[in-house]
C-alpha cells in the first residue's frame, strides 16, 4: 500500500498548489464581472482572442514590465539613461542584490526544511550542518520563529530602490553571521565571511549600521559603501557588485589557504552558507540576465510577429551554460581552497558516490544548484500558460458572454462567469507547473541514468583539474 500513500501525499501536495492559485486568482478577478472593474473589457477581449501568438507576447510582456519596474527603476526616469530592452536593463544591480540575498537564503531554508521533515542530522558528504532534533515540538517552535522573523522583515521593508532587498539580508544574513562567528575557527575566515555576505550591494549598509558587530560589520559597511560610490562614479553599478562579489570570494579562498586548520564542522559552513551561495547568486544573476535581455528582443508585440524559437534555444543554452559554469567553480574552489594541513573542506568523490546511492537527502542541494535553471524554466511555464487559456474556445466564449451579461446586471451569471475565469486560470497556470514539477523530481530522484552520467562528468572535472592542484 505504499503507492497509496505517495499517490495521497501527492494529491494533497498539488492540491495545494492549485488552491493557492485559485486564492491568487480569486484576489484580483472575483469582482471581474462588475460594470466600473477597469479589467473587465480587457479579460472579454483576452477570452474572445485565439490568437496563441499575441497570448503569449501579452503574458511575457507584461512579466518583463513587472520585472523592469521592479529591478531596473531607471527605466521610469524623464529621459532613461537606457531603453528596456538593453544589455545594462537586463543585468542591473538591483537584480543582483536581490538574487545574492536569495541565495545567501537558500542553503539555510533548504537545510532547515529538510531538518524539520526529517528531525535527523542534515548534512553533506559526511560534514552535518544541522545537527540531528528529535523532538518535534522544537522543530515546530524553530519553523514559528523563522516564519516571525520573515513576516516581520517583510513588514518592515522600505520603499527605497534597494529597499525591497533589506528584509533578505536581515533574514539570510543574521542567521549566516550567526553560524559564521559561532563556528569559526580563525578570525580571517570570519572576517572573510562578513565580507562575503555583505557584498549584496547599498543594502548592507542598513544592515551594518542597524547592528553593530565589532569588526565584522565595520567590514562590511565599508565594503558596501565602496561598492555604492565605484558604481555611481562608474555609471555600471551591476558591474561594480559583480568584481566585488568575485573579490570576496577570493579572499574566501585567501582565508581558507591561509588557514593552519579548519575543524570539520566549520568546512560545511564555508562551503554552503558562504561560497556556494555567492557563486549560485552570480550564475542566477547571469542566467536571469541573459533570459530578461533575450525575451525582451525576442517577445512578440503584436498578433503578425511570432515567437522566435531561435531564441528560446539560446535561453535554454544560456541556463545550461550558467550551470556548468557554477559546477565548475565550485569544484575549483574545492580543489584550489585547500586550508594548510593539506585536508580539503569536503571530500568530492565520496559526496558524488553518495549523491548517487541517497539522492533523496540532497533534494535541498539539487533545489539550489538548479536554481540556474529557474528562469527558463519560468519563460517555458508562461509559455504553457498562455496556451492553456486558448484550448477550451466554447468555454472561453462562454466566460466572455456571462461576463457582459453581469455588466449589464446579471448578478447572478456575472458570478459564475467571475468563478469560471477563477479556475481556467487557476488550472492553466497550476497544471503545467505540477507537471513541470514533477518532471524535475523524476529527473532527480527516478532517472538514475541522468543522474548519474552528470555525476560522472563531475567527477571526471575533479581528477582533471586535480591534477593542477
Amino acid at each position: 500500500m505504499g503507492w497509496l500513500t505517495d499517490l495521497i501525499g501527492a494529491l494533497f501536495g498539488w492540491g495545494a498548489v492549485f488552491g493557492a492559485a485559485v486564492a491568487w486568482f480569486s484576489y484580483s478577478l472575483a469582482n471581474i464581472w462588475k460594470k466600473d472593474n477597469t479589467a473587465r473589457e480587457r479579460w472579454i477581449r483576452r477570452l474572445r482572442n485565439t490568437d496563441w501568438s499575441e497570448s503569449y507576447g501579452r503574458i511575457v510582456n507584461a512579466a518583463l514590465d513587472w520585472l523592469d519596474r521592479r529591478f531596473s527603476p531607471e527605466i521610469a526616469e524623464d529621459p532613461p539613461p537606457f531603453a528596456p530592452g538593453s544589455p545594462r536593463a537586463a543585468w542591473s544591480a538591483p537584480l543582483l542584490s536581490f538574487l545574492l540575498a536569495v541565495a545567501l537564503a537558500y542553503p539555510l531554508l533548504g537545510l532547515i526544511a529538510q531538518w524539520a521533515a526529517t528531525g535527523g542530522d542534515a548534512a553533506v558528504g559526511g560534514l552535518v550542518i544541522v545537527p540531528a532534533e528529535p523532538v518535534v515540538g522544537i522543530r515546530i517552535a524553530t519553523l514559528c520563529g523563522i516564519a516571525l522573523v520573515a513576516f516581520a522583515m517583510w513588514e518592515c521593508r522600505t520603499a527605497t530602490r534597494t529597499g525591497y532587498a533589506v528584509f533578505w539580508l536581515l533574514f539570510a544574513g543574521a542567521v549566516a553571521f550567526a553560524v559564521a562567528f559561532a563556528v569559526a575557527g580563525a578570525v580571517a575566515v570570519a572576517v572573510a565571511f562578513a565580507v562575503a555576505f555583505a557584498v549584496a550591494g547599498a543594502v548592507a549598509v542598513a544592515f551594518a549600521v542597524a547592528v553593530a558587530f565589532a569588526v565584522a560589520f565595520a567590514v562590511a559597511g565599508a565594503v558596501a559603501i565602496a561598492v555604492e560610490i565605484l558604481g555611481r562614479r562608474t555609471g555600471r553599478p551591476a558591474l561594480m557588485l559583480f568584481l566585488w562579489t568575485l573579490l570576496a570570494s577570493g579572499l574566501i579562498h585567501i582565508a581558507v589557504s591561509a588557514t593552519p586548520r579548519i575543524p570539520e564542522g566549520n568546512r560545511g559552513v564555508i562551503l554552503f552558507v558562504s561560497i556556494l551561495p555567492l557563486l549560485n547568486g552570480l550564475t542566477d544573476f547571469l542566467s536571469v540576465g541573459a533570459s530578461r535581455w533575450l525575451l525582451r528582443t525576442a517577445a512578440p508585440t503584436d498578433a503578425q510577429r511570432r515567437p522566435r524559437l531561435l531564441h528560446w534555444r539560446w535561453d535554454a543554452a544560456a541556463a545550461l551554460a550558467t550551470l556548468a559554469l557554477l559546477a565548475v567553480g565550485f569544484i575549483a574552489f574545492v580543489t584550489f581552497s585547500v586550508p594548510q594541513d593539506g585536508v580539503p573542506l569536503i571530500d568530492l568523490m565520496a559526496t558524488f558516490t553518495d549523491i548517487r546511492v541517497h539522492p533523496e537527502n540532497y533534494w535541498w542541494l539539487g533545489f539550489m544548484v538548479f536554481t540556474t535553471l529557474l528562469p527558463s524554466l519560468l519563460h517555458l511555464l508562461l509559455a504553457a500558460y498562455s496556451a492553456f487559456l486558448l484550448v477550451p474556445t466554447g468555454l472561453r466564449r462562454w466566460i466572455a458572454d456571462r461576463l457582459e451579461a453581469g455588466a449589464s446586471g446579471d448578478e447572478e451569471r456575472g458570478k459564475y462567469a467571475a468563478a469560471a475565469l477563477i479556475l481556467l486560470c487557476a488550472s492553466s497556470l497550476s497544471l503545467p507547473l505540477i507537471v513541470m514539477a514533477e518532471g524535475a523530481l523524476q529527473l532527480w530522484s527516478g532517472r538514475a541514468d541522468l543522474r548519474d552520467g552528470t555525476l560522472r562528468l563531475c567527477e571526471w572535472f575533479t581528477l582533471w583539474l586535480g591534477q593542477f592542484a
